[in-house]
């Protein structure tokens, strides 16, 4: 079945087309991004998707849920037509859904809330059309995919060589980081089990890396 991939043009996006591309080459993938070299679309903007082909297909995302959110109840209500051709969701949410709900920061709440709020309303506008909807929910994502670099540890990277020092916070937690290839091939599983039948109703993976360090350490290894 065909793929219509949002959210293209990052590492986890670009690290997902090279999968498809080693693995399953037969498979049409329709790259949509604001990015002039692939298929135009703007979340905001629903009369902007305008797939040539007009199959059925999975759609697979990697752009912020919160726009995508929106972006489906738009189209569900404006181009119904389009939106009956989705036959399976493969979306790529965050971990801070879990680890921010208890939060005393504003901004951690905030976000929290923007994660739980667009979950919920994408599984419930794909309640009564049977279609799968996963939704994967990672820890942090790190590594450079050809052009595309990570926005997580490239930040750390990029201050390390401003400032000849770094603070770390007492209490800071652990982190399991996650390469971009790794989450990729967790969607790449997810889109074979919906072709084959095997993955139905709703599904959300919390999803971390192999390796649980602290912050420190990690700030080490960097």
């Amino acid at each position: 079945m065909n793929i219509h991939l949002l959210g293209g043009s990052n590492t986890s996006g670009q690290a997902f087309i090279n999968l498809i591309k080693k693995n399953i080459p037969q498979i049409n993938i329709s790259v949509f991004s604001r990015d002039k070299e692939k298929d135009y679309v703007d979340l905001d903007e629903v009369s902007s998707y305008n797939p040539v082909n007009s199959n059925e297909y999975v759609l697979v995302s990697f752009a912020p849920i919160w726009k995508l959110s929106v972006f489906l109840e738009k189209l569900h209500k404006k181009d119904f037509l389009k939106f009956i051709k989705i036959k399976g969701l493969i979306i790529c949410s965050s971990s801070s859904v879990i680890t921010k709900r208890f939060s005393y920061n504003n901004f951690d709440k905030e976000l929290y809330s923007l994660l739980k709020n667009s979950e919920e309303r994408i599984m419930k506008l794909f309640e009564k059309y049977a279609v799968p909807v996963s939704i994967i929910q990672p820890s942090l994502i790190y590594g450079n995919v050809g052009k595309y670099k990570d926005k997580n540890l490239n930040l750390i990277i990029s201050l390390m060589r401003k400032i000849p020092f770094i603070l770390i916070p007492s209490e800071s937690g652990t982190r399991q980081p996650i390469h971009a290839y790794e989450l990729a091939e967790i969607v790449l599983l997810r889109y074979k089990m919906i072709i084959r039948g095997e993955l139905k109703g709703k599904e959300k993976i919390l999803l971390g890396g192999d390796h649980e360090i602290t912050y420190e350490i990690m700030i080490k290894k960097i």
